[in-house]
């Protein structure tokens, strides 16, 4: 079974010359992003000139975009001393959220000198930012930056060449000599190298140089590097961390799979091409996935330590709220009755007595318990409450969140492995978990053996139940059957967490006699919901979407 991944990649792309993996996967993602623009253009009618133009624009603002962020949204006290600073680009130090800013201003300037539609512009542009952003994420893998702080989890990765270990000099040589890494003979040079470098030891020594050390005077044998690396990750000297560049690697790619897929799927079939729109779910995809991401980032600066959310949470929340009018209404109500329900689901559905009982501490959510049925039960309701105060159809707002709402699910599930909370019954299955850092396992109450890794079996089926989804939309967009996008969701959901609950340990002891548990009884209406609406036929709400569309263009237009 896979424990954790040892990540020694060099930053250059061949050793000795200037050219590095970062620079050739940017190149790569601009290009990439040239061609798919220029297939935008061409389908729209704009020129290769315009389109020349436009890239350089997009190219100018971005690198200066990325540089000034840095310097004015996480050191501006050192550039605002040292100025000329700014100037030195390959000392490092770029930042995501400055690029975007960057570009906005850019897509301004070039919709002026060039009289376009600037929504249109940048629309277009929301389509393609995701392939760079993802390409240059895969740069910081190669250079081992911008990682994710410790885990347990078996893709975590090692990053070798960014390590620095804090190690003891006698627990060194007793490494070495009771797992035979060393000749005898070599033992008096490591020892003298240990005691000429006491001050290096002391204040943290870099894993890198520590193995160049051993190598090039034989104080390591060649084929034990590996055994010294599991052990030093065993006894806690080095360890493994969250891939986060992975992990926004592959939400940027969801998100271009889906803008495009989407633009392509309405220009074949001639269908309105709504650019606020499609501005609105970039922004919200992008930043929503990076504000989520941050949970598990190791911080980047100094002063973040103490503050309750991050700078790149804090710089992604206005990004957020740039998304559509119907965007926002839909996030506000839905993650206001998400969390009442969640919080009343499992008051009410798990401990009814000692909250009854208790009925202030319903209040006191940071001590913890949320149920998922209550959280969709209440954002039903904060739809039920938009529709009735604003002229959006109760259905057509239920069926589009249900599209989305399989891959947050998938998170909160991924949110619990972390917690390593809401696992399942003893396996013998060779991917079975030990939670060593649960409540349970901590206080006594559980063994620490291998489990069911219930969390992932959810997140799985839920991204397979998003995936679908999404699909059936782009497929079906010209027509939709709403009702029908529901019952999937609810058959994706439900049924996928009536199934793994039979691998599920109890949540509450009353659960103990229980033929089905309240999870699975809970799951229930909402699969018989799902057949019913099955056999509902679809009201036709064209009108009144392109309405609501035509209201999404015109806030958006007002915002920018």
């Amino acid at each position: 079974m896979l424990n954790y991944i040892l990540w020694d990649v060099s930053p250059e792309l061949i050793e000795g010359f200037r050219v590095r993996w970062y620079g050739l996967l940017f190149a790569v993602g601009f290009i990439g992003s040239y061609y798919v623009l220029k297939y935008i253009f061409t389908k729209e009618g704009k020129t290769i000139k315009m389109l020349d133009s436009f890239t350089f624009t997009a190219f100018v603002s971005l690198i200066l975009g990325l540089r000034l962020g840095h310097c004015f949204f996480y050191e501006p006290a050192y550039y605002l001393a040292n100025p000329l600073k700014i100037l030195y680009v390959w000392e490092g130090g770029l930042a995501s959220h400055g690029g975007a800013i960057g570009m906005l201003i850019g897509f301004f300037i070039f919709s002026r000198k060039h009289k376009v539609d600037y929504i249109w512009i940048v629309s277009r542009a929301a389509i393609v930012i995701p392939i760079t952003a993802a390409t240059v994420r895969l740069g910081n893998l190669m250079n081992s930056e911008i990682y994710g702080v410790a885990t347990t989890l078996p893709w975590g990765f090692v990053f070798l060449r960014d390590a620095v270990i804090n190690i003891k000099a006698d627990d060194l040589i007793m490494i070495m000599t009771d797992n035979n890494l060393i000749e005898q003979s070599r033992l008096p040079i490591l020892m003298e190298f240990i005691t000429k470098n006491t001050t290096m030891f002391n204040k943290g020594v870099a894993y890198p140089l520590l193995i160049e050390v051993f190598e090039k005077y034989n104080l390591i044998l060649p084929e034990k590097t590996n055994i010294f690396n599991t052990i030093l990750l065993k006894k806690g000297y080095l360890s493994a961390n969250h891939p986060t560049q992975i992990y926004e690697a592959i939400a940027y790619v969801i998100t271009f799979v889906v803008l495009f897929g989407n633009y392509v799927m309405k220009i074949k079939k001639g269908i309105y091409i709504n650019s606020g729109k499609m501005l609105g779910v970039m922004l919200i995809m992008i930043f929503v996935s990076r504000f989520l991401i941050e949970y598990v980032k190791n911080v980047q600066v100094g002063f973040e330590q103490d503050l309750p959310i991050v700078m790149g949470q804090i710089l992604s929340i206005p990004f957020i709220l740039l998304g559509s009018k119907i965007i926002d209404s839909m996030l506000q109500y839905a993650l206001l009755g998400g969390v009442i329900g969640a919080r009343l689901g499992h008051c009410l559905f798990y401990e009814p007595q000692y909250y009854l009982s208790n009925p202030i501490e319903i209040l006191y959510v940071w001590k913890g318990g949320l149920a998922s049925h209550g959280g969709v039960i209440g954002v039903i309701v904060g739809f039920i409450i938009l529709s009735k105060v604003s002229k959006f159809s109760l259905v057509w707002l239920i069926s589009r969140a249900l599209i989305v709402a399989p891959i947050a699910a998938a998170f909160i599930r991924i949110g619990n492995l972390m917690n390593s909370e809401i696992y399942g019954i003893e396996t013998s299955l060779p991917w079975g978990f030990i939670f060593e850092s649960s409540p349970e396992v901590l206080n006594g109450i559980e063994a620490a053996v291998p489990r069911h890794p219930t969390q992932i079996y959810e997140a799985a089926l839920y991204l397979i139940t998003g995936a679908w989804l999404i699909i059936y939309y782009l497929r079906n967009s010209a027509s939709i059957n709403n009702f029908k996008i529901i019952a999937y969701a609810f058959f994706g959901i439900f049924i996928s967490r009536f199934i793994i609950e039979f691998f599920k340990i109890e949540q509450v002891s009353f659960e103990e006699g229980m033929l089905l548990n309240m999870g699975q009884l809970l799951s229930i209406p909402f699969i018989l919901a799902g057949i019913v609406m099955l056999f509902i036929k679809n009201k036709n709400e064209e009108e009144d979407e392109f309405n609501i569309e035509d209201e999404f263009e015109d806030e958006v237009n007002e915002r920018t």
